[in-house]
């Protein structure tokens, strides 16, 4: 999936083919790939999760240029990257969708 936001990738999932060998869990060596692949210029840093079931794997990286990547599910089915532009989106759609609930309160 890729969603756009000014004509622009905005967030890209990826994800496997159920019918993929290996399963649908994206492995280390592919996330790997994928963040060096979605990069431009800067850093990735992963924050680490807790878990007590398996060996601790960051789960969530930051990039140096605003970015943001998360693994999605227990099974790690789907890798999502964001632009900072996405943040800015959401923020501009919550006020939005408030600016429109408080213009439909009927006045008495």
């Amino acid at each position: 999936m890729i969603a756009f936001l000014d004509g622009k990738a905005a967030i890209i999932s990826y994800s496997k083919a159920a019918q993929t060998a290996g399963g649908i869990t994206i492995r280390n060596d592919e996330v790997k790939a994928i963040l060096d692949a979605e990069g431009n210029g800067g850093e990735w840093k992963g924050s680490r999760s807790f878990n007590l079931f398996e060996p601790v794997h960051p789960k969530k990286w930051s990039n140096t240029n605003g970015s943001i990547a998360y693994l999605v599910g227990i099974t790690r089915a789907a890798l999502v990257v964001e632009s900072p532009k996405v943040e800015e989106f959401r923020k501009m759609q919550v006020k939005t969708t408030e600016e429109q609930r408080k213009e439909s309160v009927p006045k008495f």
